[in-house]
């Protein structure tokens, strides 16, 4: 009888595949097995022996601890995907398994570090979406602004404003364009997360992003998956979190002011987009839904806007700061730094590759492997109150 590695859980090695992007064909190749022997492993039924053991941890880049460990809870609410149509199964499934390594990553920091307690609104949405009509959205914008004590003018950070408020914020690379951005709701810890696109290189739209994300926490939160999966609800959804985030960042009445010093015309948003921090496709978008332009008048900056090449870049993409999260990174030099936990007791915590850790904890590259990092960060400042 061959010898297995006793405590393998085989789910375990599914979620690394695909978190890796790697099918279950090219694993067995890799590790001189048979697809059938792969299968075994991942069902159960089988375990691999230790050599292939030491082949599965160095193709997948993963400690052999992280075989060893169950999954922990994922949250029961619905993630969100801005195009079922366009995205492949594979990366979805990719990018999920992204955000469950984050919450492992944050489960292991809490056990040291206290986290700023959740402060989100709750609204009472009807669970069917086709009975929140388009003021309902906006008055829930408006709602949300007030509760976080925000005035009507542009948003300062969007990242600071969610993370002082319990939100975990990451940036990942997920390999592919057509997702940009994923949220849910982890009920155990009456918490929202969000993983962004790293790819995804303007601050406007990032930031947009996370606005429309906004959205689905609070009007979808108790939608299901297989709600989703129906696309007239889906596309309602959508529809909804967009209406929310362009009233969520460019509140009526103070918008339409701004508007009242100029044409309604691409140089005009142009010149507002510094301030207010959202794309130029967002600001006729949200003139449209305001009712400010003729249809006629909103086609002809749409079809002016792609002539210009603004569709794939909008001017000032280069040029405006992109948002970094910065609440996990804190916390884990809060706990390493100041030796509240070794790094090694840390990495055997979180049953990862150090390289994981530092981007899903949005760490600078390499921090893991340097043991004389200094303190840089010992408590959470409390904003002051309005502040974001």
């Amino acid at each position: 009888m061959k010898a297995g590695t006793p405590g393998f859980i085989g789910s375990r090695l599914k979620e690394a595949r695909d978190a890796r992007g790697i099918s279950a064909v090219s694993l067995a190749e890799v590790l001189g097995v048979s697809r059938a022997a792969v299968s075994q492993y991942e069902s159960g039924s089988q375990s691999p022996r230790p050599e292939v053991m030491g082949k599965i941890c160095g193709t997948l880049n993963l400690p052999a601890a992280f075989f060893l460990r169950p999954s922990r809870e994922e949250g029961s609410g619905a993630i969100f995907y801005r195009s079922l149509r366009s995205t492949s199964k594979q990366a979805r499934t990719r990018v999920e398994c992204r955000m469950r390594w984050m919450y492992e990553i944050v489960d292991a920091v809490r056990e040291h570090v206290e986290m700023p307690k959740p402060q989100f609104p709750e609204f009472a949405v009807p669970r069917d979406p086709s009975r929140l009509a388009q003021e309902d959205v906006e008055q829930i914008a408006i709602t949300a602004r007030k509760f976080w004590h925000l005035d009507d003018g542009p948003l300062g950070s969007i990242v600071n404003l969610l993370e002082n408020n319990g939100a975990f914020i990451s940036r990942d690379d997920f390999l592919v364009d057509e997702v940009d951005a994923l949220s849910r709701w982890r009920n155990n810890e009456g918490a929202p997360y969000f993983l962004l696109n790293e790819r995804k290189q303007s601050a406007a739209r990032s930031r947009m992003d996370l606005c429309h994300e906004i959205g689905h926490v609070f009007l979808h939160r108790h939608l299901s998956q297989d709600d989703l999966a129906i696309p007239s609800i889906h596309k309602m959804v959508e529809d909804q979190a967009f209406r929310f985030a362009g009233a969520f960042a460019l509140p009526a009445e103070a918008f339409t002011a701004e508007l009242e010093a100029g044409s309604l015309s691409l140089d005009f948003f142009q010149q507002l987009k510094p301030t207010w921090k959202v794309s130029i496709g967002m600001m006729i978008k949200r003139t449209q839904d305001l009712g400010l332009l003729t249809e006629d008048q909103v086609q002809r900056l749409w079809i002016k806007r792609t002539r210009n090449g603004w569709h794939l870049r909008e001017p000032l993409d280069d040029e405006l700061p992109i948002e970094t999260p910065r609440l996990l990174p804190k916390a884990i030099h809060m706990l390493l730094d100041n030796k509240l936990v070794s790094r090694q007791k840390f990495l055997s915590t979180c049953p990862f590759s150090p390289s994981d850790i530092e981007v899903l904890g949005n760490l600078e590259r390499g921090y893991l492997a340097d043991p004389e990092a200094s303190p840089k960060i010992l408590t959470f400042p409390r904003k002051a109150e309005g502040s974001n």
